[in-house]
């Protein structure tokens, strides 16, 4: 499984002030303790994980991170100064990363995240992943946090806020505070979806309008999965049984992709019976690049797992 990873940072401020901006946001969150110089956060909304909250971002009191991690895609860290984006570091795994670093330093050291002395390592950072042709995320971010001083949350963002049940997350995060809790999943209750290139007809479920990834996948396991659904639709009519593979993505899929799965079961409804194999083969290959390639997809595929009855 890749992992998924975003959080929010209060830059020299107090839990407090971060109460404080989510409560003027209006959204459902969780504040960490603070940790060095940062004050750790993540906000209601499973529609807009991994990308910065313009309501959050406009509420902003002073230096903020906003930081999302794809381990098969690359990392993003957008600062922002009150209302205003400062700089953004992108690295990109798999092709040269393209960011003007000079500016970069230069704005770190004017917000006070850097000191002279760390500016060479981040130098030698940045010049060597804009060479790599496959970058070591992991490592990156270690670094990039062990420079910064930046507590980067792993296996955890701010769609798992949404999904997870408050009681699991508090037990796990016993220090953490909730804030205006009884605004939970409303944020993306309020998100009109618009038609777009993942879904060009209105009214269906939002998880229809979200991107779907690509990526580098097993063309043979991939024609598998293409003809399981064609032939069978993940179902048994003559005993009233099926749903194994679908179970199978919901299993192997991160918390915050497994609108995947719930797709499929939408696509004829949203393409019609033309584009539907081309539209299935399309969500296929964006489940297969998001999961872990060692997963065992075998009893599913064979019907020995997974099974349920209605």
């Amino acid at each position: 499984m890749s992992e998924f990873s975003d959080c929010y940072y209060l830059v020299d401020a107090t839990s407090d002030d971060a109460i404080a901006l989510a409560k003027k946001a209006r959204r459902y969150s969780l504040i960490f303790p603070k940790t060095g110089r940062y004050v750790p956060f993540l906000v209601d909304g499973a529609w807009n994980a991994g990308q910065c909250i313009d309501v959050v971002i406009e509420n902003n009191p002073g230096i903020l991170l906003h930081y999302s991690y794809t381990a098969d895609y690359g990392l993003w860290l957008n600062i922002y100064e009150r209302s205003n984006k400062s700089c953004t570091i992108e690295i990109q795994r798999r092709s040269p990363s393209e960011n003007d670093w000079h500016r970069i330093l230069s704005e770190l050291e004017r917000l006070n995240l850097i000191g002279a002395s760390q500016v060479p390592e981040l130098q030698t950072i940045f010049e060597n992943v804009s060479k790599e042709s496959i970058v070591d995320l992991s490592n990156i971010r270690n670094r990039l946090g062990e420079i910064l001083g930046v507590p980067f949350l792993k296996w955890f963002g701010c769609a798992d806020l949404s999904i997870q049940p408050q009681k699991d997350l508090a037990q796990c995060f016993s220090e953490a505070t909730f804030v205006l809790k009884s605004l939970r999943g409303k944020a993306d209750k309020e998100i009109e979806p618009v038609p777009n290139e993942w879904c060009p007809h209105p009214g269906l479920p939002a998880f229809m309008y979200l991107p779907v990834p690509d990526g580098q996948v097993d063309e043979t396991l991939l024609e598998r999965h293409v003809r399981h659904w064609q032939k069978t639709n993940d179902w048994d009519d003559a005993s009233h049984a099926g749903f194994w593979v679908y179970t199978g993505y919901c299993k192997a899929l991160p918390s915050r992709m497994r609108y995947l799965a719930n797709r499929i079961m939408n696509l004829e409804k949203a393409f019609g019976h033309e584009r539907y194999e081309a539209e299935l083969r399309r969500t296929i290959r964006g489940i297969l690049a998001t999961t872990d390639p060692t997963f065992d997809w075998e009893p599913y595929l064979n019907r020995k797992a997974g099974e349920q009855r209605l």
